[in-house]
């Protein structure tokens, strides 16, 4: 018995002490975790801090958030949530009925939670009409694609908590009618998709995914090109499908918000399906040069290389914010104007989840670009060094971690945060413009 009792502690503090040893000598590779998240720094030390109280909290936080096995500890407990309780820790994420999983918001647009005021929306959709008109009337087409919402998809596998909840009236409804009566120009994906749910034998929406699924890309590729060659009367590329893939291993984003769980093992997938696209383009194709404004709905399309097969200059601004295309940089006033002037289409890709706020500001932008008058984006000039330092600013800011250390620099220095955040993002691109080395997607 004696020889147990020693068994038995000698096994706790092994287990006590393995996490340090594993946080100093990392025996074991630590597993990742996914999603967005800021880890607590190490905070210097001082008397001051140390008096305030400020130190000890800081290093609580660091220390909690370095151990030894943290990632593994938490794969482990939300694994147990999740098999026992139906329980997620990512944010925002659901489990349905038959481990559907949902973002919490696409399940309040299919049900009108968030419904706003309809004289906003409408302002919004005279606003959108006088935008295509203007840009119509200098040859540059306007459309407003929009993609599917999982609740719209699948209500019948929501949690069973929402199936209480009484649907009313939606963002997404009320605009659409707009959109028809004002003859805004849409190719309207959330309505084709539950059209085709019954006909279609594998999901347009995968059962782990918030986003549409990569074979859906089919019917949106082919929908894009037969209404650009009806509308702006072009021929575009044509798409095939050389061969098909079968599998219960998702690609892509299928299994976005799987992986946001962050368990032990993947949840069990229906069949998918994985086309492999070719385009075929000769000297009688047009292709037009491209400017999206959109969300995430966009990613597949644009990581997919549809657009670059399909368009000749493919830029695409993520909220009206970030620009993509050649080079990743702030979608400032300057390039916005610039990229406007030189598209041929021009696409707001929203969400049925988005309809509140489809344009992301972009009409807004556009409306008082058409005040100014179209010949004010003549000669527009972009100063790429200036860009360069906005890009960082924008990148400051939207990092928790590295904006706190700018906030920690700016009190010791006693410098204005603004100033301070120009400051080093002006040092980001000097030490750029030293090595040579330039920002890319």
């Amino acid at each position: 018995m004696h020889k147990l009792h020693k068994i038995i502690f000698i096994i706790f503090l092994a287990l006590l002490t393995l996490p340090a040893i594993q946080r100093k000598f990392e025996i074991w590779k630590p597993k990742t975790l996914n999603g967005s998240f800021t880890l607590a720094h190490y905070e210097e030390f001082s008397l001051t801090k140390w008096f305030d109280v400020s130190f000890q909290q800081q290093y609580d936080k660091y220390l909690e958030d370095h151990i030894g096995f943290r990632t593994r500890y938490i794969r482990f407990f939300n694994t147990i949530d999740f098999h026992l309780f139906k329980k997620s820790h990512a944010n925002g994420v659901l489990i349905g009925e038959n481990n559907f999983l949902y973002e919490e918001r696409y399940i309040n647009s299919y049900l009108g939670r968030n419904y706003i005021e309809e004289k906003t929306l409408f302002e919004k959709a005279i606003k959108t009409k006088l935008v295509q008109d203007s840009l119509a009337a200098h040859g540059v087409h306007f459309l407003v694609i929009t993609a599917p919402g999982k609740g719209w998809y699948y209500p019948e596998y929501l949690p069973k908590p929402y199936y209480k909840i009484q649907k009313t009236n939606t963002n997404y409804e009320f605009m659409t009618v707009k959109f028809k009566e004002l003859g805004i120009n849409n190719i309207d994906f959330n309505s084709l998709f539950v059209l085709m749910k019954d006909t279609v034998f594998y999901p347009l929406f995968p059962k782990c995914g918030v986003h549409w699924s990569y074979a859906s890309m089919q019917y949106v590729v082919d929908s894009i090109i037969q209404y650009c060659e009806k509308n702006m009367l072009i021929d575009l590329p044509d798409m095939f499908i050389d061969s098909v893939e079968y599998t219960t291993k998702p690609r892509f984003t299928d299994y976005d918000i799987g992986d946001a769980l962050n368990i032990n093992y993947k949840i069990p997938q229906d069949t998918l399906v994985y086309p492999h696209f070719s385009f075929k383009s000769d000297s009688t194709k047009t292709k037009p040069r491209f400017l999206a404004i959109g969300d995430s709905f966009y990613w597949t399309f644009y990581n997919g290389g549809f657009a670059n097969n399909l368009f000749s200059k493919n830029r695409f601004a993520y909220y009206n914010n970030e620009l993509h295309g050649y080079k990743k940089g702030s979608f400032s006033d300057v390039v916005r104007k610039k990229e406007v002037k030189d598209a041929d289409l021009i696409v707001i890709w929203t969400t049925e989840s988005q309809y509140h706020d489809f344009d992301m500001g972009f009409v807004d932008d556009l409306k008082r670009y058409f005040e100014l008058g179209w010949d004010s984006l003549d000669n527009v000039t972009i100063d790429e060094h200036e860009e360069l330092i906005q890009f960082y600013i924008m990148q400051i800011k939207s990092s928790a971690e590295w904006l706190e250390h700018i906030k920690a620099k700016a009190l010791e220095n006693n410098i204005d945060l603004e100033e301070m955040i120009r400051l080093d993002a002006e040092y980001m691109v000097k030490q750029e413009e030293k090595t040579g080395d330039k920002i890319g997607d």
